[in-house]
């Protein structure tokens, strides 16, 4: 499974140097989020408008469309009702050097209780792309710039 050899990557570069300097304002966890919000937000309204095609169509009975479109404008608010938390933070766009605990971020990608969009956000934030070896039967992980030993 990916996410659990993501994490076991994780946990070796945790061995090697257990706190990691993020030198950038893309903090982990911090810009991640309001921009997978902001695509989800997109997604939705992509969806929204596919469902009154669909019922445009008679793909769809007018209650499936409504039904639909109560589901996917529940799902709308909840996304910025969380977003709004995000604008209501400073906005200090000045460089910032942080100090992050490879060892919550291993407990947090671990935590069932915590969503898929947060771990989803933190592996975005901490990584650049991975790449699948066939042969070795391995993945090899490629850490974003900002990131260096502490």
């Amino acid at each position: 499974k990916a996410s659990e050899e993501i994490i076991n990557i994780i946990e070796k570069i945790y061995y090697d140097m257990p706190e990691i300097s993020c030198n950038s304002y893309e903090k982990i966890g911090k810009n991640s989020e309001p921009e997978y919000l902001k695509k989800q937000l997109l997604s939705i309204d992509s969806k929204l408008l596919r469902a009154k095609e669909a019922y445009l169509k008679e793909v769809d009975t007018l209650e499936e469309y409504k039904s639909n479109k109560k589901l996917l404008l529940q799902q709308k608010e909840n996304l910025l009702t969380e977003l709004k938390k995000y604008d209501t933070q400073e906005n200090d766009d000045t460089p910032k050097t942080a100090v992050i605990d490879l060892s919550d971020i291993i407990n947090t990608l671990r935590d069932d209780n915590t969503g898929k969009e947060i771990k989803a956000g933190i592996i975005r934030a901490m990584f650049e792309k991975f790449v699948w070896d066939r042969e070795k039967d391995r993945m090899d992980a490629y850490i974003k710039g900002y990131l260096t030993r502490k």
